[in-house]
This record gives C-alpha cells, structure tokens and sequence, in this order.
C-alpha cells in the first residue's frame, strides 16, 4: 500500500454490514491493499456523509475525503483501540480535516459573535428526528457556517461545548450561544409552509 488513496462519489454515503473491526484493522496495519478496501468501504460512505453536513462544497468533497483517508493510512498505527472504538477515531479526524479545510475556504473569515441573548432555551431536536438523513443535510447546510460548525459538532456529532469551545478557538458560552441560535434558526426555517410541505413535516 503506497498510500494513494482513490474515492469516488459512486461510494454510497451509507455503512454497509459492520465486520470484525480488530481483524479489520491487523490486516491494513499489515499493509493489505484488500483490506484497505474494506476499510474505505466501511467508512467512506460515512466520511462523505460528514463532509457534506459540515458544508463542503460538492466540488470539493472528494479531494477532502482523500485527504481524509491518507491522514488515516498515515496514523493508523497509531490508534489504540482500548481508548475507543474506530468509528469514533476516524469521525474526530475527519472532523479535524473539514474544520481545516473550511477555514482555508474562508480564509479564517469564520466569525463567532458573542452578543446573542441566552434568555431563549430552544430543547431537543424536536422536528429533526422526523427528517430522514438526505433531508437533514440539505437543511443543516442551509445554516450560517458559523452556526453550522456548533450544531454538527454538538447535536450531530455529540461533542460537549468545552470540547467545541476547544476546536474551534472559542468560548463556551459563545459555543452555546451559537448552538441556541442555530435551533433558532432552525425552527424558523422549518416552520414555513412551503418547508414543511417539502419535507413532509407536520
């Protein structure tokens, strides 16, 4: 395995039957190019998925997903499955190459405000859950980035506001003022008729 890594978007952004990830894992850390092909099958779909939640452009989304799996060829021996589960360690480094990957794209011009009130508490995904997985992409990636980046990181993708806050150079209570206001943001935009007859929501 030289490293080069080939994805293309006939990849289906969905994860196919879970195999045995320990043996999985000894036979592309032996260098099998067979399973590194199981392994972009099983995950490829899912980074896909990720980018385009996050918001990369769709012209984009392969070359970042290659960028992606040649970070993990390159620190793949380095995973410990003691301290979790691979599906979670390749989620936070695909993450951390999106993250880097907009900032470029916008030039570090990614603006967190920290002037939005917290007396509005807006609980639960609510309307959410009744989306199905193409429909919540196309909705989350209507968000401002800024608000964008909180909400995948904290509703998607379960990070707390500490761990947000430390991702993305921020604070805190910015991070959850963002998260109030995307669920605001949200909420307004789904509950337009034209939306709502869209998606099917009720």
């Amino acid at each position: 395995m030289d490293g080069t890594v080939f994805f293309t978007t006939s990849i289906s952004p969905r994860l196919p039957e879970r195999e045995n990830e320990a043996q999985l894992l000894a036979e592309c850390r032996a260098g099998k190019d067979a399973a590194w092909g199981r392994f972009y099958q099983l995950f490829g779909g899912y980074v896909y998925s990720l980018c385009r939640r996050y918001g990369v452009a769709e012209g984009e989304i392969v070359d970042t997903v290659q960028e992606v799996f040649a970070q993990v060829f390159l620190n793949l021996k380095s995973y410990d499955p003691v301290k979790g589960a691979l599906k979670p360690w390749v989620r936070a480094l695909a993450i951390n190459i999106v993250l880097m990957h907009l900032r470029k794209q916008s030039r570090g011009r990614i603006v967190y405000l920290e002037d939005y009130s917290d007396d509005v508490q807006v609980s639960g995904r609510g309307v959410l859950d009744q989306l199905n997985q193409e429909a919540l992409l196309s909705i989350v990636a209507k968000l401002p980035l800024n608000l964008r980046l909180v909400f995948n990181l904290s509703v998607v993708d379960g990070y707390s506001h500490r761990e947000i806050a430390e991702r993305l150079t921020i604070s805190e209570a910015t991070s959850r003022q963002h998260l109030t206001r995307a669920k605001q943001w949200l909420r307004r935009h789904l509950s337009q008729p034209s939306v709502k007859q869209a998606y099917g929501l009720f």
